[in-house]
């Protein structure tokens, strides 16, 4: 077979023509042009570069810190979550358009100069992109509040996952539970709209509530300046079931229902309920689903929580959960809302997966 090795071919018209091989100036990510008009509507990453101080030597810079913010975010919305990417998508024509770059523009940045940009950032601005996120979602709740109307009510979901690591990042250690080396880092969601308040990175050893209450007074109290006579409820799974949170969320006036860790005095109070379920079951081969509650006090605590039980039986078995609250209400009605708090684990799957195939998706729908 004639093998060709020609790259180009020139041809002789009333001008001068070439075709070449090497597919010009495309992308396959059309779809961020769409995210880019989002974005400058919200003002989202504008807001967030406002929060880091550029104090690089500027006879040296090529590289505006905005520019760094929006070209790492696309990046990783588009699906190329990694830094090394870089080096071929800064002449990428849709992200340095969606960057603010012409195409002839200079090239956006590359690796080393995203993975300085990441390592720069100190712990002053991790605090005021925190409180940026934080003032966010205030302002967009204080849209869709109505003067007069009656209190304000916000619920605030949290969960922790897990953020698996491709190689030997700092403080990147083996979860037991999760069975990988990951991050830790901890969402916190409103229940209602989804929309995230803010986001934690933290060590792979990191307990789910760790700095929880730490979190929660700053958003406690920034809600509270911006809503007056806001009701605040506090929703989350058995890893934040811990004393300091209970009594901080006492001491805010803060309703609370969180999962509750089993243990040998609970099971007690709680195998009157289950053995009932099972008996029903066995009767009528159709699923039970019981409810009740007790007071359950350790011997370290002032005071007793109120212990929600769901004794569950059907085909495959027993099942049966705990819940802490200091809510008034039947525990069937409380238990269901506390079940909700399943959505903020969406949000999550979301926050980890659902950008990888979203740009692709909208870049089809514009085209």
């Amino acid at each position: 077979m004639t093998e060709c090795n020609q790259s180009s071919f020139s041809y002789f018209v009333k001008k001068n023509l070439t075709a070449d091989f090497k597919g010009g100036e495309i992308s396959s990510d059309s779809g961020l042009l769409l995210l880019r008009q989002l974005d400058q509507e919200l003002g989202l990453t504008k807001g967030l570069g406002d929060c880091i101080d550029d104090e690089r030597h500027q006879s040296y810079t090529k590289q505006p810190i905005l520019d760094l913010i929006r070209q790492r975010t696309y990046q990783i919305m588009a699906g190329y979550e990694d830094a090394n990417d870089a080096d071929e998508l800064r002449h990428d024509p849709i992200l340095k358009s969606v960057t603010g770059r012409l195409l002839s523009d200079e090239p956006l940045a590359s690796q080393p100069t995203i993975s300085r940009f990441e390592n720069g950032v100190t712990f002053k601005e991790i605090f005021k992109l925190l409180d940026y996120l934080l003032d966010f979602y205030i302002s967009n709740k204080s849209k869709d509040t109505v003067v007069g109307s009656s209190p304000l009510k916000i619920i605030i979901d949290a969960d922790s996952t897990d953020a698996p690591v491709c190689g030997n990042q700092q403080l990147s250690l083996f979860h037991g539970y999760y069975g990988n080396y990951i991050y830790h880092p901890l969402l916190i969601y409103d229940g209602d709209t989804g929309e995230l308040i803010t986001a934690v990175l933290r060590p792979d050893n990191a307990h789910a509530s760790r700095r929880i209450v730490a979190i929660l007074r700053r958003i406690i109290k920034k809600l509270k300046e911006a809503f007056k006579d806001v009701e605040i409820t506090f929703r989350a799974d058995g890893g934040f079931a811990i004393p300091d949170l209970y009594e901080f969320c006492e001491s805010e006036s803060i309703d609370y229902i969180i999962g509750f860790i089993t243990n040998n005095r609970v099971l007690a109070c709680g195998e009157k309920l289950r053995d009932t379920a099972k008996e029903k079951y066995c009767e009528t081969q159709t699923k039970q689903r019981l409810f009740d509650d007790f007071d359950y006090q350790a011997n370290s605590w002032d005071m007793p929580l109120r212990i929600i039980i769901k004794a569950e039986h059907n085909d495959k078995g027993s099942n049966h959960r705990f819940v802490a609250t200091n809510m008034t209400g039947t525990p069937e009605r409380l238990y269901d809302f506390y079940a909700l708090r399943g959505d903020c684990e969406n949000r999550i799957k979301e926050f980890k997966e659902r950008f990888k195939g979203w740009p692709v998706k909208l870049s089809s729908f514009c085209s």
